[in-house]
């Protein structure tokens, strides 16, 4: 809910009478695709906060695709965007509701089903819980803040 009065997730009027929905968003900020080593796969309002991140600490090398649609799985356009970065050591998958809520299994099956490549993908997120949301807004802001973090310092 709160997407629709973040200033960011905008369309142009163009956009919205001669576009189309794209169900995959491929990245627009990383230009040097061979210094790529990690691919960041998200959706939602988690990657406002990456790429805020992102800019904040001048991280030029790490594409996030956004998935805005995931049934049907558009694996194909997916894999042609992830091919395109020659160099990837690691590809995860962000997401601020807990493991075993949220897109995390059904990404991870179909990336794994329909994709088939050669790098495992990997989670970052909330560990899995029997709620949604924590009782207390700072102990959440907190845990929000350090998987944003660690979507950038991951390693195999």
């Amino acid at each position: 809910k709160s997407l629709l009065r973040h200033p960011l997730a905008v369309s142009s009027k163009e956009e919205f009478t001669n576009g189309k929905f794209e169900e995959i968003i491929a990245d627009q900020f990383v230009k040097n695709f061979d210094k790529v080593k990690r691919i960041i796969l998200t959706s939602g309002k988690v990657y406002y906060e990456l790429t805020k991140y992102r800019e904040e600490n001048n991280i030029d090398d790490v594409p996030i695709i956004r998935l805005e649609q995931y049934y049907p799985f558009n694996h194909k356009k997916l894999k042609k965007y992830l091919d395109s970065y020659k160099n990837v050591e690691e590809i995860i998958w962000v997401q601020e509701e807990p493991k075993n809520m949220g897109a995390w299994n059904f990404i991870y099956t179909n990336f794994n089903e329909k994709i088939k490549y050669d790098i495992a993908l990997k989670y970052i997120g909330r560990p899995e819980a029997a709620s949604p949301a924590y009782g207390s807004a700072k102990i959440s802001n907190q845990w929000q803040k350090e998987i944003i973090k660690e979507a950038f310092t991951f390693n195999t």
